[in-house]
């Protein structure tokens, strides 16, 4: 008898063990969590001004409130951290886009509207970051590159490029190679207006000295004009 009851003992004092275990790891996990979120929040804060090489981990650790080895407990290194933070925020630029252009009867209308949205996009008070980063350290970093490529700049690319080759008004003379050159320019002006022209210069100074709709107008018009529209939707005179 003694002994069955030495058994159910512990038996029950083993389930009373492990469940206290399971607590005990359900209240790390929140804690795991809100650490990993306040690193990852502290990472933005001082990218926003320190570029990726010169973003020490200790100094993350210490805006965020947290030891190192909580740091190292969440991210193996620096660069996980980068990309636990920078994958997620591309991907919320990318669910942002307007990847469509209608064709109208006035292509200044349709490209102008598109245009405003788009920079309206990257210039968000979160995304201008992302854009930032992206510039200033994708050579450094190519799956950062990349990644923006593939999920915000090649969709806003392909819209211009098809909206130019469905176009029935466009220069004739363009081909594919001159319609996707058209549409980088275009896209990389817009970025340009969305960021510090130290970081991404734009090579129209007429267009670096403007800002909000003026710069959008001249973008606009010199993209039509380089592919042969009017602003007010026909050909240009010549093409």
């Amino acid at each position: 008898m003694r002994g069955a009851m030495a058994a159910v003992v512990e038996d029950v004092g083993g389930a009373l063990a492990r469940r206290g275990e399971g607590l005990a790891d359900t209240g790390r996990r929140p804690l795991q969590c809100r650490s990993r979120a306040a690193l990852i929040a502290a990472a933005a804060r001082l990218l926003r001004t320190t570029p990726y090489e010169a973003l020490g981990l200790e100094r993350v650790a210490a805006e965020a409130g947290v030891t190192r080895r909580t740091l190292y407990n969440q991210f193996a290194h620096k660069e996980d951290l980068y990309r636990s933070l920078m994958e997620p925020r591309i991907l919320a630029v990318a669910a942002q886009l307007e990847t469509q252009i209608p064709l109208g009867p006035r292509p200044h209308d349709a490209i102008w509207l598109f245009a405003t949205r788009t920079a309206l996009v990257l210039g968000g008070p979160d995304n201008v970051d992302v854009v930032r980063c992206v510039i200033r350290d994708g050579g450094r970093l190519p799956w950062l590159s990349e990644a923006y490529t593939r999920h915000v700049r090649q969709p806003i690319l392909s819209a211009i490029e098809l909206w130019l080759l469905r176009f029935p008004r466009r220069d004739p003379a363009l081909d594919a190679a001159q319609i996707a050159e058209c549409a980088a320019q275009f896209l990389f002006l817009l970025e340009g207006l969305t960021v510090s022209p130290h970081l991404h210069p734009a090579p129209n100074i007429a267009v670096a000295q403007l800002s909000g709709e003026r710069a959008i107008d001249a973008i606009v018009a010199a993209f039509l004009q380089r592919a042969g529209l009017a602003a007010g939707g026909e050909v240009r005179a010549g093409a």
